[in-house]
């Protein structure tokens, strides 16, 4: 099960990252009155929305290096604090295509 959800979460945030430069908060410089974003203005961003999602993926993914080792069989490996912290790094994805309930936190 834990193997199937890291998988799932790594996805789920892969996509998100590359979704990333299009975020911004409304009062941003790189947005326009309408909501749209500036293609060609996304040096003027002020919001830091873009690299705070980037650096949240980035601590997300360093909490899943140090809880998978990357060695053959390293699912069985798994204690419970691990599977419960990777749990819950998920629950706020639990909306997003894929999610199981049961990899919800118990």
């Amino acid at each position: 099960m834990t193997h199937e959800l890291v998988t799932w979460l790594v996805g789920v945030l892969d996509r998100i990252e590359q979704q990333a430069p299009e975020v911004h908060a409304a009062s941003c410089p790189a947005v326009d009155s309408s909501g749209m974003l500036y293609a060609v203005s996304l040096d003027a961003c002020s919001c830091g929305w873009p690299q705070r999602i980037r650096t949240d993926i980035a601590a997300k993914r360093n909490i899943l290096g140090l809880v998978v080792d990357s060695g053959p069989g390293w699912h069985d490996g798994y204690t419970e604090a691990y599977r419960d912290v990777v749990r819950l790094l998920a629950a706020p994805f639990a909306a997003e295509p894929g999610y199981r309930a049961e990899w919800g936190p118990q």
